[in-house]
């Protein structure tokens, strides 16, 4: 078996393969218009401004010419997302956030087997190790086979940015955009930065929208479903070549299946060969459908889907990031037998042949089941052919994400605010959300594409809109509420993010739910990127240590925080504050505490802007020191790690009591632990112009 270099380097071999250079049709004696890559029998997917210029109108005459593996092909445009002639102006289109997309079909077999890339099935890009394929114009007319690394930086919907080394050439529009790690393709390449040292492409995704609105004069027709007629040929190609009967040549699932990220449970070869299945079925007989089968499958309540999920592909694609790792196979399983189910139970009685093709699919789901547990393979025969439509699903017990001290716990969800360098004064912004699984691992998931950043407040906004969705999956990750950490400048400390409306609460609340009552929420100093200063490790290590926590009150009664007080302040003491931490002596007294190493912090939203502390201060410092150090908290196994779970409980238990909750949601965590420390800073985003 090749080992992930190997692989990897089969990977890049089978890319290459399929990447196709576009010309007019005399081939490239005229030059490279652009690239693409082959996506099923006769069919390639490029970008669409490759075939047609700013003002819709198409770059040549008649046929086009298709380079594969050194031979010139005839192609044909069929399909482009958007239509040239539609309602919006073409070149508007092609700058906004909407696709970029055609299709060209090839009007003879160039190979007797032409390769096809692997398109991925995920909604959403999760992906930190990517390369660019393209071609451009060799030596006299020859096409020029070209690669890049490069890594995602932001997403705005469809349209990914991507940092890369120099060397972007102009002729790459339209190519590939592979992920090394999971091997698959997740989108088109759109544009390049004029420096030649960022793209930006499509997320494949955007082809969910192809519709028969998209057909060109001329083209070749794909029916009334262009998007799942291309995935059923793409998808059943590909299971062909996965039988013991196909080619004896290495195949995407083989190579897939040896890089490391698809050690888990549910192989390549297991989606192959589902996804083949699947793609011998009739489609759901509306979109819903789907969405309702995942939302069976991994027993959450129902919801909508962006990208919407158009077939039982797309449903596939949403199950990789909600079950855990020790649930992954029994859900997928419990999906396809549910699809059957759809399929045998929804609607008018199977075909003889239908039946048939939903039997395959039940024998193999229960013949791979084989490796469940024996309650779980009971519950996936009663998804079979006898079951009831519909029929409500057992919950599964979830694991319980408790640890031990040391263990990295339930997934986190991580929102970071940067202050771009070149705000006035620092009120521009980026933001990104990430998922974290401890010790400093954390995959991006969300980011805006603000070339000029964002007001902080437009910016929150933003992550609001796109928050639940991320908590949710993280959630359904865990087991458990994933807590979520806020990191922000320091002149942002006081935002009050656990009273953001919790968008995942039940559906008509006369009073929105605040999201703090249901999770742990902290805020975190964005400045703290990079490596841990000896003296916060110090700090935390201490305080991790303490059996019981003091407060620290800042500043003092009537007067002014000093650093030398601070510093020498006992190490299990947690700074409170009563002032405002976005002005005056409260600013200056947080900047002492984060400056002298302070881990953890406690402040109100609604502090006092000068040194006019009074009796309200003092019940305040009387509560807080309850919160660190009450007799109900003291225990053998107490620790400064209990701290957001405890401050999460108070909240629960008083989220009706309005002295409570008033002081309650007043309340802001700082908790910066240096053993799980930020992800490193996100490259900038940038203006594009296109390529080709």
């Amino acid at each position: 078996m090749a080992s992930g270099p190997d692989a990897r380097g089969e990977l890049r071999q089978l890319s290459r393969e399929a990447t196709v250079a576009i010309s007019g049709p005399r081939g490239t004696a005229h030059g490279v218009w652009g690239s693409g890559f082959l996506v099923a029998p006769g069919w390639v997917l490029t970008a669409a401004h490759v075939l047609f210029d700013r003002e819709g109108r198409p770059r040549g005459t008649g046929d086009l010419g298709v380079v594969i593996a050194g031979g010139l092909v005839a192609g044909r445009a069929a399909y482009c997302l958007p239509h040239p002639a539609g309602p919006v102006p073409f070149w508007e289109e092609r700058y906004g956030t909407r696709p970029d997309l055609a299709l060209v079909h090839l009007l003879s077999d160039p190979l007797p087997d032409h390769p096809c890339i692997w398109l991925g099935d995920r909604p959403e890009p999760l992906f930190d190790d990517t390369a660019i394929f393209g071609c451009q114009d060799g030596p006299a007319g020859a096409v020029e086979l070209m690669e890049m690394k490069c890594e995602l930086t932001a997403q705005q919907g469809p349209l990914l940015t991507l940092s890369s080394g120099p060397g972007v050439a102009k002729g790459m529009s339209g190519g590939p955009l592979i992920d090394m790690e999971r091997g698959e393709l997740v989108g088109v390449v759109k544009s390049r930065h004029s420096t030649g040292t960022g793209v930006l492409a499509n997320h494949f995704s955007a082809l969910r929208e192809l519709s028969p609105a998209h057909l060109l004069p001329g083209g070749e027709d794909l029916g009334p479903e262009p998007y799942a007629e291309l995935m059923r040929r793409h998808d059943r190609w590909h299971a062909d070549r996965q039988q013991p009967s196909g080619p004896a040549r290495t195949t995407w699932a083989d190579v897939q299946k040896r890089l490391p990220i698809h050690a888990g449970r549910w192989t390549p070869v297991d989606r192959t060969k589902a996804l083949g299945l699947l793609a011998a079925l009739p489609g759901p007989q509306t979109p819903d459908i789907v969405g309702r089968t995942v939302a069976r499958a991994l027993d959450i309540p129902e919801r909508s889907w962006q990208p919407r999920l158009v077939g039982w592909r797309d449903g596939h694609g949403v199950l990789y990031g909600y079950p855990d790792p020790y649930r992954e196979l029994l859900v997928f399983l419990r999906y396809l037998m549910m699809a059957a189910q759809e399929v045998r139970c929804g609607g008018e009685r199977p075909t003889a042949e239908v039946e048939h093709r939903l039997e395959r699919l039940e024998r193999w789901v229960l013949a791979r089941g084989e490796d469940l547990a024996p309650e779980h393979r009971a519950d996936l025969a009663r998804l079979g052919p006898v079951a009831e439509p519909f029929a409500a699903v057992p919950p599964a017990a979830r694991t319980s994400s408790a640890g031990t001290e040391g263990e990295s716990g339930p997934p986190t969800v991580l929102v970071e605010f940067e202050p771009l360098a070149y705000g006035h004064r620092g009120d521009l912004f980026n933001w990104a959300i990430r998922l974290g699984y401890g010790e400093g691992r954390w995959r991006q998931v969300a980011a805006d594409h603000e070339p000029y950043g964002l007001g902080f407040d437009e910016a929150v906004e933003q992550v609001r809109g796109v928050l639940g969705r991320a908590l949710e999956g993280a959630d359904a990750a865990g087991g458990s509420p994933a807590r979520l950490e806020v990191a922000v400048p320091d002149e942002r400390l006081g935002t009050a993010a656990h009273l953001w409306e919790d968008t995942m609460g039940p559906p008509g609340a006369a009073v929105p739910r605040a999201v703090g009552s249901g999770r742990e929420v902290v805020v975190r100093d964005v400045g703290r990127r990079g490596d841990p200063d000896p003296q916060w490790q110090d700090r935390w290590q201490r305080l991790v240590k303490a059996r019981r926590l003091r407060g620290l009150r800042l500043p003092p009664v009537g007067a002014r925080t000093t650093p030398g007080e601070v510093r020498a302040a006992p190490y299990n003491a947690v700074p409170v504050l009563c002032g405002a931490v976005d002005q005056g002596v409260g600013r200056d007294s947080a900047s002492v505490a984060l400056d002298s190493g302070f881990p953890v912090a406690l402040w109100r939203v609604d502090g006092h802007p000068d040194l006019s502390c009074g009796s309200r201060c003092d019940g305040f410092h009387s509560r807080m020191s309850s919160l660190l150090d009450a007799p109900e908290w003291r225990h053998e196994h107490s620790s400064v790690r209990d701290l957001p779970e405890r401050l999460r409980r108070l909240r629960a238990a008083v989220e009706d009591d309005d002295d409570g909750a008033r002081y309650l949601g007043s309340l802001v965590l700082l908790y910066d632990d240096p053993g799980n420390p930020l992800p490193q800073l996100f490259g900038p985003s940038v203006h594009f112009p296109l390529l080709s």
